[in-house]
């Protein structure tokens, strides 16, 4: 399940908090029947759409209340109702799902890196493999800026300081700002090899996201390849991911 593409299929910026949540698990749902939902897990499907983070107790009264969903198998778990899959099944028969690219191994990242991490987390490092195997650089470069850039902040979710990357209306600062205060302030012990990478890969992403005349080449990212698996691997440590 692909939280973007849900996002961007049914307007869910016009939806309801309790909307956004049936709509994200009832997708999940839709792609493995047995499968059930967390609070975590609908914090996850929030960041990657850039949603904030609702109330954890009054999202889960309100789901509590809500006929649509049912106690699920496990401690505070949750399910879509058959009443309301069945009848879901009928909003989203227009909705296709593109089946994935095959990922071959050892292509940026090796797939054992990220594999058993969040599912929103192996569709990132998916794409960039998969970018780069088909010669998308740019793209390439872009994901992997992404995927710092989501790891990062994650790691001060698991330290429980994301209000220091927060401004004062309550968005988060970017990533060149989430670094230079990583790097400033020595945050989460990193290692020497990810606080190098992180200092010069800036200027790479940027490029590729922002600047008219440059195209990124395959040299300029098997250049980066080692230092960026090492760093990911960090992060994904220093988050609680893996």
């Amino acid at each position: 399940m692909n939280p973007s593409a849900i996002f961007e299929a049914y307007d869910l910026d016009k939806k309801t908090e309790l909307d956004k949540v049936f709509y994200l698990a009832t997708a999940s749902q839709l792609d493995n029947p047995s499968s059930e939902f967390h609070i975590t897990d609908v914090y996850q499907w929030f960041d990657e759409i850039g949603l904030s983070r609702p109330n954890q107790s009054r999202l889960v009264s309100r789901i509590k209340k809500d006929k649509r969903f049912i106690k699920g198998a496990s401690a505070n778990g949750f399910k879509v109702s058959a009443t309301a899959i069945k009848s879901s099944r009928q909003l989203f028969k227009d909705f296709q799902i593109v089946e994935e690219p095959k990922v071959k191994d050892q292509s940026i990242l090796p797939i054992a890196v990220y594999s058993g991490t969040r599912k929103y987390i192996e569709m990132i490092c998916n794409q960039i493999n998969v970018a780069f195997e088909h010669a998308v650089f740019d793209g390439c470069s872009v994901m992997m800026r992404r995927l710092i850039e989501v790891l990062l902040i994650s790691c001060y979710i698991n330290e429980g300081s994301e209000a220091e990357i927060t401004d004062s209306d309550g968005n988060r600062f970017p990533l060149s700002k989430i670094i230079n205060y990583t790097l400033s302030n020595s945050k989460f012990g990193l290692g020497k090899t990810c606080k190098d990478f992180l200092h010069s890969f800036r200027t790479l992403g940027n490029l590729s996201a922002h600047e008219i005349y440059y195209t990124c080449k395959r040299a300029e990212l098997t250049a980066v390849a080692t230092e960026f698996r090492v760093s990911v691997e960090e992060l994904l440590f220093k988050s609680g991911l893996k």
